[in-house]
C-alpha cells in the first residue's frame, strides 16, 4: 500500500524550498534565469516585437538551457549530454519555439484529451531533436524522461521533472507512475486537482513574489523533489541498520 501524503509533509517541503531559494546563488535560481529568458522571447514573438528568431536568440537560449540542465545534474558522468557543448540544444530550442503557446499552461486547472496529445507531440519532437540525424550531426543515443521533462519544466514550466527523487515520491505516495506519458501525467494532474489545492495555490502565490513565472506544476515539482530526497535518505538509513 502506498503511503499517504500529508499536509504536514508538504509544509515542511515548502519551508525547505524557501530556504534553498534564499541561499546566495542557489541552483534553484538557474530555473528562474532560464524560464525568464524563454518568456522574454516568447512574449516578443507574440507581440510582434521580433518577426523571427535569429541565430543569436537560439544561441543565447541554448546557453541558458544548458546551464539550467547542468545545475540539476544532467551533465554528470552517467549522462549522454556530458560529451556535448551547449550547441547541442539548438534543435531543441527550435522545437520549443513551435510549442511556445504551451508556456505556463496549467494542466491541473483544466485539460482535454487533445491537450495531452499535444503535450505528447511536444515531448516526442523534443526527443527527436536530440536523437535524429536530421537534427543532429552527432545524435544522442538516448533521451530519458528525466531530460525531456527537465527541459519542459525549465522552458515552459508545465510538467514536473521526472528525476529520481520525483519518481521516488510519486511512487511512494501512489500519485502516479514513474514514467512520463499521457496516462501518467493524467494521474498526476488528477491527484493535484483534487488534493491540497488550497495549499499548492498558496505556495505558488508566495513563490511568485520571488519570480512571477512560478507555476503550480513547478512548485509541486520542487515539493516532490524534496520529499523524494527524504525518502531516499530514509531508505539508505534503513539499509545501514540491516
Amino acid at each position: 500500500m502506498p503511503a499517504i501524503l500529508t499536509k504536514k509533509e508538504l509544509e515542511k517541503a515548502f519551508e525547505e524550498l524557501k530556504v534553498m531559494h534564499n541561499q546566495a546563488n542557489s541552483r534553484i535560481l538557474s530555473w528562474e534565469h532560464c524560464i525568464k529568458q524563454f518568456s522574454s522571447v516568447f512574449t516578443d514573438l507574440k507581440n510582434g516585437k521580433i518577426e523571427k528568431i535569429s541565430c543569436e536568440h537560439i544561441d543565447y537560449l541554448s546557453l541558458h538551457l544548458g546551464f539550467f540542465l547542468a545545475s540539476w545534474g544532467m551533465m554528470r558522468g552517467s549522462t549522454d549530454l556530458l560529451g556535448y557543448d551547449y550547441k547541442v540544444h539548438y534543435s531543441a530550442i527550435e522545437c520549443l519555439l513551435k510549442f511556445s503557446h504551451l508556456f505556463q499552461k496549467d494542466y491541473l486547472k483544466s485539460h482535454t484529451a487533445d491537450d495531452l496529445k499535444e503535450l505528447k507531440r511536444c515531448a516526442d519532437e523534443l526527443r527527436q531533436s536530440y536523437t535524429t540525424t536530421e537534427k543532429q550531426q552527432r545524435p544522442l543515443s538516448n533521451t530519458t524522461d528525466t531530460l525531456v521533462t527537465k527541459i519542459l519544466m525549465g522552458t515552459l514550466g508545465i510538467v514536473p521533472a521526472y528525476d529520481d527523487f520525483v519518481k521516488s515520491a510519486v511512487k511512494h505516495y501512489g500519485i502516479t507512475t514513474a514514467s512520463f506519458n499521457e496516462k501518467s501525467f493524467e494521474k498526476f494532474s488528477e491527484y493535484f486537482s483534487t488534493h491540497f489545492v488550497q495549499e499548492i495555490n498558496a505556495y505558488t502565490k508566495e513563490m511568485q513574489s520571488y519570480c512571477q513565472f512560478y507555476t503550480r506544476a513547478k512548485v509541486i515539482d520542487a515539493l516532490l523533489w524534496y520529499l523524494g530526497k527524504e525518502i531516499a535518505k530514509q531508505k539508505a538509513a534503513n539499509k545501514e541498520k540491516k
